[in-house]
């Protein structure tokens, strides 16, 4: 039989001003009507040329087959009042998803792909729910790693809800109706964590976390105690974890200790160390190389921040943040206390900086600045502001203002990766 020879057809790369033919780049549409005819005649000229080794092959699938205790079942994991398990049946395929009661009863088949009426299967995540009463698995049936998540009653059989084109990562939220799962990017990079409620239109879903970063790709998954959910984004030696409430799956946070974060601070200080973070349902620890470092979560929820950051502004001044931050602790010296305000009153071309001290005297610094909007006399704890500078790099800052009861908006004005907010004092605090 003649070996097929492919069509060539004129084509040129140019990279870096060099130019390099490729006859064979029409193979890379997969829609042409010429690729799936010549790569069947390429599989046909294959299995012709080694037909006389059929005997071979087949004698050695057996052997290697009768090596394989193909009726065989994995430890079960305990899962709430059951035992989770896969095994394996002699002649199938694909290995059976069951469970059965922990003190004792009957299996329960939760899946068998090998019921299924595809020519190739590949499970991806196999979540039960909370409750335990419903299940939620991704399959891939073509190979090219784009799943399909599907949801079913497990006392019924019934489907409840589908969800396409995802990457394969599934976790349920604790009220058993939510879904949270990833999707891929133009190159196969989970990139996208959404939320999805079922019953509900799979285009309605909430995006929760969209990584930019090429570098980094996405999981989802629960913990242990079924109090978070942990999102991690990895890349090859690096990478970041964030954790929702498994209660109420929002939005990305964590109530930490301040003094915590401090710690925290500390063991980053080394650009190549990695630390290892573990939660448990009230308490965390931090693994560094050479130490551990344990400490309680907040029990509680966190205030709603988004009340008392400013949605308009009647002012905007622009100042160079290392000036302003020299003449913040000049005028520190001599405050009163530190729990006491400092005077900001900022004019069209200036921001004058002034405290006082009953024994040493007053302190008065002016810092050039541009100012949009009217004159405004504000105080400000200094010891609060000072921390807020002492978080930006930018070489020029923006503060965005409204009158001398609202909060403060502090900000970088080419990033949007911080916003931070400083809450006013009453003036009449100052005593001069």
């Amino acid at each position: 039989m003649p070996a097929p020879i492919a069509p060539k057809r004129p084509y040129t790369h140019t990279e870096h001003g060099v130019q390099r033919s490729d006859p064979y780049h029409w193979m890379r549409e997969r829609e042409d009507p010429e690729l799936l005819p010549y790569v069947n005649a390429e599989n046909a000229h294959m299995e012709a040329g080694l037909a006389h080794l059929a005997p071979l092959r087949k004698a050695l699938f057996d052997e290697s087959l009768s090596r394989i205790q193909e009726d065989d079942a994995q430890p079960p994991v305990k899962d709430g009042p059951w035992e989770s398990y896969t095994r394996t049946v002699a002649g199938a395929a694909y290995p059976v998803y069951c469970r059965q009661p922990r003190g004792g009863g009957a299996e329960q088949v939760l899946l068998d792909p090998n019921q299924m009426d595809h020519k190739y299967i590949s499970i991806g995540a196999f979540e039960v729910s909370p409750d335990h009463s419903r299940l939620a698995y991704a399959i891939d049936t073509s190979g090219g790693e784009v799943y399909e998540a599907v949801v079913i009653d497990l006392a019924s059989g019934e489907e409840l809800g589908r969800l396409k084109e995802i990457s394969g990562n599934i976790a349920w939220a604790n009220d058993n109706q939510t879904l949270l799962y990833t999707i891929h990017d133009q190159a196969w990079r989970p990139f996208r964590l959404l939320r999805h409620r079922l019953g509900t239109p799979q285009d309605q879903d909430a995006l929760l976390w969209e990584e930019e970063d090429t570098r980094f790709r996405l999981s989802i998954a629960r913990t242990r105690s079924n109090r978070f959910l942990v999102c991690g984004v990895h890349a090859s030696t690096t990478g970041e974890v964030r954790v929702l409430d498994a209660e109420d799956p929002s939005e990305l946070r964590m109530l930490i200790p301040r003094k915590a974060l401090g710690e925290m601070k500390k063991l980053c200080r080394k650009d190549d160390q990695i630390l290892e973070l573990s939660f448990g349902e009230s308490a965390a620890l931090i693994t560094s190389e050479s130490e551990r470092f344990y400490f309680r979560l907040i029990d509680g929820e966190f205030p709603d921040y988004r009340q008392v950051v400013p949605t308009s502004w009647q002012r905007r001044a622009v100042v160079m943040r290392e000036v302003l931050n020299s003449a913040l602790k000049r005028v520190a010296v001599l405050a009163q206390d530190k729990a006491r305000p400092v005077s900001f009153s900022f004019e069209p071309t200036a921001v004058t900086i002034s405290s006082s001290h009953v024994d040493l005297g007053d302190a008065r610094e002016v810092v050039p600045m541009e100012l949009e909007g009217d004159a405004l006399a504000i105080g400000f704890n200094i010891r609060y502001f000072q921390e807020v500078l002492g978080t930006l790099t930018a070489e020029r800052i923006v503060l965005e203002l409204g009158d001398a009861l609202s909060p403060a908006l502090v900000r970088e004005p080419e990033s949007e990766n911080a916003l931070l907010i400083v809450m006013p004092m009453r003036l009449s605090l100052i005593h001069i």
